[in-house]
């Protein structure tokens, strides 16, 4: 499974060994113990990857990959969302093949290090 989180800091990637079902629960569980407002939904994420990472392109037999410009492609994804009520701030998970997520990580990675993208 992938854990997107998206802060105001910027974007963090990890691939999680856990199922989408057991983090979903224990973020539940967790929420109702701390006494916090949880909002859990289906959504879909997208990560920016650039072009010139040609890796990028057997992903779109699995991903929808959208054209944003010259120098980059868009990954959308459907998953669950978590967010502590209406913020924007939260975490975004995805159930994927073990491959497909090792790949996305992998450029995620990648993007990182050719671009400014922040941690």
């Amino acid at each position: 499974m992938l854990k997107i989180v998206y802060t105001t800091e910027g974007i963090t990637v990890t691939r999680l060994t856990a199922s989408l079902e057991k983090v979903v629960a224990h973020r539940a569980v967790l929420a109702v113990r701390l006494g916090h407002a949880l909002r859990i939904e289906k959504g879909t994420a997208t990560l920016l990857f650039p072009r010139q990472l040609e890796a990028v392109a057997p992903l779109a037999q699995v991903l929808e990959l959208s054209h944003v410009d010259s120098d980059y492609l868009e990954g959308s994804f459907s998953g669950v969302w978590i967010s502590q009520d209406n913020e924007e701030e939260g975490v975004f998970l995805v159930q994927l093949p073990a491959k497909v997520e090792s790949r996305i990580a992998a450029l995620w990675q990648a993007t990182r290090l050719l671009t400014s993208v922040p941690l």
